[in-house]
C-alpha cells in the first residue's frame, strides 16, 4: 500500500526543495547589493560625520539600512527614482539613512536589485510548482516513479504494525453469548 501524500508533507517538502535550491543564490545577489549599498553610502555620507557617530554613539539616532536614489527628469520635472535598500556593516545616522547618488550608479544598483527580486520570484515559482506537483502526484508510490528527487524531502508519519490480537478462548465467549 502506497502512503498518501498530505498538505502540510507537500508544503514542508517544496519549502525544503526550495530552500536547497536558491537559498545561496538568493544570499550571495543580496550581499552584492548590500556592499555595493555600503560603498555608496560610504562615498556620499560625509566621513566626519561617521566618524562623529562612531565616537558619540548615544548622541544619534542610528540605524543599518541605507535606502538609495537617484534624481529623474520627467516632463521638465525633477523626480526621484525608486528607493534601493541595502543593509549596512555599520550605523549611520538616521537623517542619512535616504542617499541621491548619480544616476550610472543608481543603475547599477538597480540592476543587482532586479537579480534579487527575480530571484525570490524564481524561488516562488518552484515552491509552487514543487507544491502542486506533489499534491497531483498524491501518492509516495507515484512520486517514487515521477519525481524521485522529492522522497528524500518527504517525511512520512511511521506506521506501527497492530500487534495481532489473540484468539484465545473466542469460541467459548462466542458459544457463551448465544446460549444466554
Amino acid at each position: 500500500m502506497s502512503r498518501k501524500i498530505t498538505k502540510t508533507m507537500a508544503i514542508a517538502a517544496s519549502n525544503m526543495m526550495c530552500e536547497k535550491a536558491f537559498r545561496k543564490q538568493i544570499d550571495e545577489a543580496t550581499a552584492k547589493l548590500d556592499a555595493a549599498a555600503e560603498n555608496l553610502a560610504r562615498k556620499y555620507i560625509p566621513a566626519p560625520v561617521l566618524a562623529c557617530v562612531k565616537e558619540y554613539p548615544d548622541n544619534f539616532e542610528k540605524v543599518t539600512r541605507v535606502s538609495i536614489t537617484t534624481l529623474v527628469e520627467k516632463n521638465g520635472y525633477v523626480t526621484s527614482d525608486n528607493y534601493i535598500t541595502g543593509k549596512l556593516s555599520f550605523p549611520i545616522p538616521n537623517g542619512s539613512r535616504n542617499i541621491v547618488v548619480e544616476r550610472t550608479e543608481y543603475e547599477a544598483l538597480r540592476k543587482l536589485n532586479e537579480k534579487v527580486v527575480s530571484l525570490v520570484f524564481k524561488r516562488s515559482d518552484f515552491k509552487s510548482q514543487v507544491y502542486d506537483a506533489l499534491i497531483a502526484l498524491g501518492t509516495e508510490k507515484k512520486v517514487q516513479d515521477e519525481l524521485p528527487e522529492a522522497l528524500n524531502y518527504l517525511s512520512f508519519p511511521e506506521t506501527k504494525k497492530l500487534p495481532a490480537p489473540i484468539f484465545t478462548g473466542l469460541r467459548e465467549v462466542i458459544a457463551n453469548i448465544k446460549d444466554e
